[in-house]
């Protein structure tokens, strides 16, 4: 396998993975064991970022030919996921990257605090599923200020609440 140093991290984050794999966690108090559960999940969800970027970089340069099938087909073989999950990670994605204007200028994500906030853990995909059916719920009608505000207002309170919290009856 090639080394890049997009590859080289992974190899950094699987030698760590296996570190804590063989450490011992029964000495840990209750205190602790929740702290570690509060920053593994921190970390993962941080990894959502990393896998979305690469996403991204799949829909943009990759040929029909190179993924041998669709997007989502060849995500879900390649990460042995289903193929709706497959396509819900892309919709993340989509959603959470930076984008290209036509003239190759860099334009802000979609949902940029909902980017924000997963790039820095406090978000997880179960997250922006809830903060993306608010916005296939709204009427088309309201106007983007609006919709930017609400958006930044979503993922400002999904950082403090669970997915489930997040949800808004009646939408």
């Amino acid at each position: 396998m090639r080394s890049t140093p997009v590859l080289d991290g992974v190899a950094v984050i699987d030698t760590a993975i296996t570190t804590l794999v063989g450490l011992r966690t029964d000495t840990l108090t209750t205190s602790e064991r929740l702290e570690a559960l509060d920053a593994l999940t921190a970390v993962s969800n941080r990894l959502a970022t990393v896998e979305n970027t690469l996403i991204t970089g799949l829909q943009r340069q990759a040929t029909h030919a190179e993924l041998a099938g669709s997007l989502p087909d060849t995500l879900a073989a390649v990460t042995r996921i289903t193929t709706a999950e497959a396509k819900r990670r892309i919709t993340d994605a989509e959603n959470t990257t930076t984008r290209t204007a036509l003239d190759g200028q860099p334009l802000a994500p979609r949902l940029p605090a909902t980017a924000t906030a997963l790039a820095t853990g406090q978000l997880s995909r179960d997250h922006i599923r809830e903060i993306h059916r608010f916005f296939d719920r709204i009427p088309a009608t309201i106007p983007a200020d609006d919709r930017a505000q609400a958006e930044t207002f979503l993922a400002h309170q999904a950082s403090a609440l669970r997915p489930d919290e997040l949800m808004c009856p009646g939408l």
